[in-house]
Formats: structure tokens, C-alpha cells, sequence
């Protein structure tokens, strides 16, 4: 009877282990997923933001061309500059971004053997 009832303890350990370990996965597919739909609206909003300059900087010149004679040559040149600063500044921002992201990554990932992970689960509720 002892043996059965070791062998339902261990089972019992087993099922607890199981659903940790899906629990566990559940949670870092979660994460995973909540990352996947961050970094898709991040890339929208980026998109957005250098589009608005471009724009602005391709319909200011646009406009010359067709009115060449109506031309404000010093206040054609002040709005396409502001419009290059503001790529600049979003450029920058990205690249600082991409800077930061690579030092906050890890060197190397470990790998994680879960044969060994469960053996030891077992040896210890055993």
C-alpha cells in the first residue's frame, strides 16, 4: 500500500508540475503576443510621424514647381528646413531607440533542458 500511495503522491507532484509548467508557457506566450501587438502600433505611429514631415516637405516643393513665379524662396526654404528637423529629431530618436533596445538584450540566451528540469522535479517531490 505504501509503494501506491508513493506512486499517487508522486502523480499528484506530476499533475502540479504540469500544469506549472503550462501555466508558465501560457504566460510567456501572453507576454510574447502583448509584445508582437506593441511593436506593430509602435511601427504604425513611427510610420505616421515620418510620413507628416515628408509630406509637408514634398507638397511645399510640389508647389514651387507649379508657381515657380509666386515663389517665397526664403519661406519655402524655413518650412522645408523645419520639416528636415523634424525627420532629424525622429531619425535620432529611432536610432537612440534601436541603442538601447541592443544593450538591454542579453548576450547570449540560455537553453533550458527540461528533461533535466523534470528529473530534478521528481527527485525532489519524490
Amino acid at each position: 500500500m505504501t509503494s501506491l500511495r508513493h506512486l499517487r503522491d508522486c502523480l499528484g507532484e506530476l499533475d502540479e508540475l504540469e500544469r506549472g509548467i503550462k501555466h508558465g508557457i501560457d504566460s510567456m506566450c501572453s507576454k510574447l503576443y502583448g509584445a508582437i501587438d506593441w511593436q506593430r502600433r509602435f511601427e504604425a505611429d513611427v510610420s505616421h510621424e515620418l510620413r507628416t514631415p515628408i509630406a509637408g516637405l514634398r507638397a511645399q516643393l510640389e508647389e514651387a514647381r507649379l508657381h515657380p513665379g509666386e515663389l517665397d524662396v526664403d519661406d519655402l526654404l524655413e518650412r522645408a528646413l523645419r520639416d528636415v528637423e523634424r525627420l532629424q529629431s525622429l531619425v535620432d530618436d529611432l536610432y537612440l531607440l534601436a541603442q538601447l533596445q541592443a544593450a538591454a538584450q542579453p548576450a547570449e540566451p540560455a537553453l533550458l533542458d527540461f528533461g533535466d528540469l523534470v528529473q530534478s522535479e521528481l527527485a525532489r517531490a519524490c
